[in-house]
């Protein structure tokens, strides 16, 4: 007999994955492109092409819990709402829309949505001094040297994908972040809007770089690296389709309620709703305080330099600029200018001649304040621009720097040739001024012309957070530099004239400041004092120190002398002050009647 035994397969069923699994600890995720079943999280957002989820799968951690889901469809967007708990499978991706940008990890195609709940209470977690903390130093472990250092895009995020260290580069806090309902407490605008009125924020945390006006300044950090605030976020569109406001740097809003994530180059918040503006910073710029003084004998000697944003002879903004020479830089004795268009404007015609913007620039300045420029410039190659850069919250790092090594070979001509001059005379002044179009950080570039000639802020001794003169992304920055050889450092001066990044966008004249610069070129002369007068003083005649004595014939001789000198007087002092001479020679008569003492007793040394 024969017994069959029939064994019935079923299929395992799949194990439910979690968000903080999806995630990973690393940039990229470990399940990408692989299909996800049972993710289960809090629907805490949502938006035309998705929503998002939150867990609390990660250990109590706040990073690493939270994704974006994907769709456009109107049926799946229309299964979920915010504070519903879900569960649904999907399929796994890392998107980016550049090749130079970040991945963002997302579920795409979501199915078999199940509402395990709803009405759940929503709260985001809160960035601020109550909250996390993003680092303020570093973007990511991968740049090496700091994020200005050279060579650059040594390697790329996307490839290196390295752990996630939150509490220590800025890229891992927001990574760590992505896809999670945060709150940013006491916000304060640092930049402009953009052009989709995108605009950089930085909230009650530590930061570093503040500067008098509440931006965040490009310095040194104290690992001796440059330090670009990675604590800085960008406020993007809000969910909901309202519009950011108009904001500048200084300018307070709201506390901010949005998703932490990655789009278009930049870490973000997209803000459930637009921030409302609490205060605008309206404090103005005053004008120079560095004239030459009245009494100088031409050895103090001002210069402004000023980046007047692609000028030429029938921009609207050159009166503008003009005005501003007369009334915030005070005329300094040289200007050095940059962005001087040529003759024929941005048509490229092979004309580089810029006489005439620079005729009508002069004339406008004299129209205004009364004074009359001469100018110099030394026409440029045609068609020789170019070079670009990648986002500094790029996937290159450190990030692209497109041009650096034409500014390297730049500088080091400039360097030569100040080398050469100073081997010549040691004390020779030299100015080397104007938009370097680098950071003061890159050490790379200024290494060389450093040997030569130190930059006039640091010579001034300006606060390193107050020296920038553009601002751009999250950054208050110096791209405007002057150097100066030893011989002008002594004493030297520079203020930067915020006319332009200080006020609402619309009222901007440039997109760089100006500054102006004093230093001494010669020490002036100066007379000694003339001494006081001890003996007796008629107008500016002083009468000689009679000799001592001691007896009849030393006597006689001082008295002699002092009728010597009366005379001297008349023809010393002028009408009407001369009639005093006669109470001085009255004086030395009395003094000869003296002597007569002389002749029954002692006398002397010097008359009563």
């Amino acid at each position: 007999m024969i017994t069959a035994t029939l064994l019935l397969l079923l299929p395992l069923a799949a194990r439910a994955i979690e968000i903080s699994e999806v995630q990973g600890n690393t940039f990229l995720s470990p399940y990408n492109g692989k299909t996800v079943t049972g993710v289960t999280g809090l629907v805490t957002a949502n938006s035309s092409s998705g929503f998002y989820l939150s867990s609390n799968s990660a250990g109590g951690s706040p990073y690493g819990n939270a994704i974006y889901v994907y769709s456009t469809s109107k049926t799946v967007l229309a299964q979920v709402a915010v504070g519903d708990i879900v569960s649904l499978n999907g399929k796994v991706q890392e998107y980016r829309s550049s090749v130079d940008y970040l991945f963002l990890t997302e579920i795409t195609s979501p199915t078999n949505i199940t509402k395990l709940s709803s009405g759940n209470a929503v709260t985001p977690i809160v960035i601020g001094a109550e909250g996390l903390h993003p680092p303020t130093q570093q973007f990511t472990s991968l740049d090496v040297g700091g994020p200005l250092s050279v060579p650059n895009n040594v390697t790329q995020v996307s490839t290196a994908n390295p752990t996630l260290q939150p509490d220590k580069y800025g890229f891992d806090f927001w990574e760590g972040l992505s896809g999670q309902l945060v709150k940013i407490t006491k916000p304060t605008a640092i930049a402009y809007p953009n052009s989709f009125k995108d605009f950089w924020v930085r909230g009650d945390w530590p930061v570093t770089g503040l500067n008098q006006r509440g931006g965040l300044t490009i310095t040194t950090g104290s690992d001796g690296l440059p330090d670009m605030n990675p604590e800085a976020i960008i406020i993007g569109a809000p969910l909901d389709g309202t519009n950011n406001p108009d904001v500048w740097m200084g300018s307070t809003v709201n506390d901010i309620v949005g998703v932490a994530t990655y789009a278009f180059g930049f870490y973000r918040i997209l803000p459930l709703t637009a921030p409302q503006v609490i205060a605008h910073n309206e404090t103005s710029q005053a004008p120079t305080t560095l004239t030459v003084p009245t009494d100088d004998a031409n050895c103090t000697l001002t210069f402004g330099d000023y980046n007047v944003e692609n000028m030429t002879w029938n921009s609207t903004h050159l009166p503008l600029a003009a005005a501003q020479i007369g009334d915030y830089l005070k005329n300094p004795d040289l200007v050095f200018l940059q962005e001087i268009q040529d003759d024929t404007g941005p048509t490229d015609d092979g004309v580089v001649s810029s006489n005439k913007t620079l005729q009508t620039f002069v004339d406008a300045i004299a129209a205004h304040s009364g004074v009359t420029y001469s100018f110099a410039y030394i026409a440029p190659e045609n068609d020789k621009d170019g070079g670009g850069s990648s986002s500094v919250h790029g996937n290159a790092r450190p990030p692209v720097n497109g041009v650096v090594d034409k500014r390297i070979a730049q500088v080091k001509l400039l360097a030569d040739f100040v080398g050469s001059i100073l081997a010549i005379n040691a004390n020779a002044s030299v100015i080397a001024s104007g938009d370097f179009n680098e950071y003061g950080q890159t050490s790379a570039v200024f290494d060389s012309l450093r040997v030569h000639l130190e930059d006039i802020d640091e010579a001034a001794g300006i606060p390193p957070t107050e020296r920038y003169t553009y601002v751009f992304d999250m950054n208050s920055q110096q791209l405007d530099h002057a150097f100066i050889s030893s011989k002008l450092q002594k004493g030297a001066e520079v203020e930067h004239l915020h006319v332009n990044n200080w006020v609402k966008y619309s009222a901007r004249t440039s997109d760089h400041d100006p500054s102006v610069s004093r230093v001494k070129i010669c020490t002036p002369h100066v007379d000694p004092p003339t001494p006081a007068c001890t003996t007796r003083q008629i107008g500016s005649w002083c009468a000689a120190r009679l000799p001592t004595f001691n007896n009849l014939a030393t006597c006689a001789a001082a008295a002699a002398q002092c009728w010597k000198d009366s005379f001297t007087c008349y023809g010393a002092v002028p009408f009407p002050q001369n009639t005093q001479c006669a109470s001085y020679q009255t004086q030395c008569i009395k003094d000869s009647a003296y002597c007569a003492k002389c002749l029954t007793g002692k006398c002397g040394p010097s008359f009563p």
